[in-house]
């Protein structure tokens, strides 16, 4: 392990994070239309309401990737 191994490992949890936060908007978007349809099976919606309450992201996550972005 050295500085590269450190700083590859940041890089990748940083993306990997940016990816979170990108399904975890469309799973909300597709939620929130889909509760409104009658049709769609309600342990589905249980399901997809888990998942976006399971994730919690500490203060300083969202500023911090969007400086990395910049």
């Amino acid at each position: 392990m050295n500085n590269l191994d450190l700083t590859n490992a940041i890089s990748d949890f940083d993306k990997a994070v940016v990816e979170l936060l990108r399904a975890s908007g469309w799973l909300y978007h597709v939620y929130r239309t889909a509760s409104s349809d009658p049709s769609v099976a309600l342990d589905l919606l249980k399901t997809a309401e888990a998942r976006l309450t399971s994730v919690t992201l500490s203060e300083g996550v969202f500023e911090h990737l969007y400086h990395e972005a910049a």
